[in-house]
């Protein structure tokens, strides 16, 4: 029976990869649609199963086809979501403005109420930020949610910049939000990039300590999607700097829904306004 269950595995999604990062690596494949680019650029580092294959290409044509942005249309308090593949992903966004495009500053996966129709939750500018209580200075950051731990907590991902001891370093984060209590754990993972394009992430866990010093990056977006990354802020940990979630420092932000299908084709409903004094 073993024998027949690893047939069935190979058969359908288990592959092998062999370039130096990782090395006579094998596993099951978890493909999203949203990397078909990465998918492309390293085919000949990995080999996949026939079956899983020709999935992907008949994927490939499909998609390709669709240039077609998601249509959102309003009635009342309720947003519907009409996409061709009916794979949008839809989320509520958080963003301010500038002149180059919105820049996100936080991203929230909505839930269908059914069929197609999505509600907007009322957002009064509470978010997660990096907040010096006894200087006064913070820094807006963008976290996207991702999901949540075993014990409720929010797990949110954003780009940081970290400078240490002198060097500087790239930084994956993630972000626990206690919902009960707005407490906020940062952890750090930093990473390069490899000069043949790939990213290679270190085995540290880096949290904050005083004497850092952290710089929050945000994707700016343009007519055809993320255009560019901008620097939000940058800020000294001490003992007295944290990461928070509250009411945001004083300005002017923005809400919307957002759908983008995995042709990165989006929409984005009419933003709601909100003024922070």
């Amino acid at each position: 029976r073993s024998d027949a269950l690893i047939k069935s595995l190979e058969d359908f999604v288990i592959y092998s990869r062999q370039d130096g990062t990782m090395p006579d690596a094998y596993g099951v494949s978890v493909y999203s649609p949203q990397a078909l680019d990465s998918y492309s650029t390293d085919y000949d580092k990995v080999s996949i199963s026939e079956a899983w294959s020709e999935f992907l290409d008949g994927y490939s044509v499909r998609t390709c086809a669709d240039f077609t942005e998601p249509g959102i249309s309003k009635s009342g308090d309720s947003f519907s979501v009409e996409d061709d593949s009916g794979l949008a992903s839809v989320d509520q966004v958080y963003f301010i403005a500038s002149p180059e495009g919105p820049v996100l500053i936080g991203r929230m996966p909505l839930a269908c109420s059914g069929g197609t129709n999505y509600t907007l939750p009322a957002w009064e500018g509470e978010w997660i930020f990096i907040e010096g209580s006894k200087t006064g200075k913070s820094s807006l950051i963008y976290a996207a949610c991702g999901g949540e731990s075993e014990n409720g907590n929010r797990i949110l991902t954003t780009e940081l910049g970290l400078q240490r001891d002198g060097e500087f370093r790239s930084c994956l984060a993630q972000l626990y939000l206690d919902t009960l209590n707005g407490t906020v754990r940062a952890y750090m993972n930093p990473y390069e990039v490899l000069d043949d394009g790939n990213v290679l992430f270190s085995k540290e866990v880096l949290e904050p300590e005083p004497g850092d010093i952290i710089t929050a990056y945000a994707p700016v977006y343009g007519e055809s999607g993320i255009q560019d990354w901008t620097a939000l802020g940058t800020l000294k940990m001490d003992e007295n700097t944290a990461f928070v979630y509250d009411f945001l420092p004083a300005g002017t932000y923005y809400t919307a829904l957002y759908a983008e299908d995995y042709r990165l084709n989006f929409n984005m409903s009419e933003p709601a306004e909100i003024i922070l004094e």
